[in-house]
């Protein structure tokens, strides 16, 4: 009984002296999906938003006023008052710089984006602008682009990141998909499909229950 008390402990301990921070960007039009992604995490405090869909941000801002919020303005966000397209802040010890990356050339290649942010001497930096998700260690520097919350290029799902920021310094990062509502519906579809394909009278019961339910 000590040995379980101990272990939980431990992991509750370890819950305590972790830093979660969850990386947004790039949403174009897609507050619903921003808000819905906010919700998912009750116990993150800090978000990144990369650019790309300020307004949708903001929706979710005044329904999550309590959360700290990190934003930088991207080349979509046409409004007077966005945020500079750059930004540096401290969390947990941790030098973060966050840019939209649009201005660097990125799609062309990530060397000139690299060169400036090493200048700064971060220790981790948070970039948008391509819709592709990457983590990768650049001289020491954690690079994190959470890809999009809106349309991504890294397949036929949305993204987003969280990063661990422990009390001792270690820092991890991993990208996690949001399956949209007409991702939702293929993949039902072909289940569906491969459901009557498979067996006549199963999918005529199939089809009878289904109309069952239909309003």
């Amino acid at each position: 009984l000590l040995s379980i008390f101990i272990t939980l402990y431990k992991i509750y301990d370890r819950r305590i002296e972790l830093m979660r921070i969850l990386v947004t960007s790039d949403s174009h039009n897609s507050p619903a999906r921003l808000i819905k992604l906010i919700g998912n995490y009750p116990d993150i405090k800090d978000i990144f938003f990369l650019g790309d869909g300020l307004s949708d941000i903001e929706k979710a801002r005044n329904i999550y006023p309590e959360k700290n919020y990190y934003l930088v303005g991207g080349n979509a966000d046409i409004v007077v008052d966005a945020p500079r397209h750059r930004n540096m802040t401290t969390l947990s010890g941790k030098k973060i710089f966050y840019t939209h990356g649009g201005r660097y050339g990125l799609r062309a290649g990530l060397f000139r984006h690299i060169r400036y942010a090493l200048m700064r001497e971060p220790d981790i930096v948070f970039f948008g602008h391509t819709h592709v998700t990457i983590i990768r260690m650049i001289d020491g520097v954690l690079f994190v682009n959470p890809g999009a919350v809106g349309k991504g290029r890294s397949g036929p799902y949305s993204t987003y990141a969280i990063v661990e920021i422990t009390d001792s310094g270690e820092i991890e990062a991993s990208i996690h998909k949001i399956m949209s509502y007409q991702q939702y519906i293929l993949n039902h579809s072909k289940m569906l499909s491969e459901t009557y394909s498979e067996n006549d009278e199963t999918a005529e019961n199939t089809q009878e229950t289904c109309e069952g339910i239909q309003p």
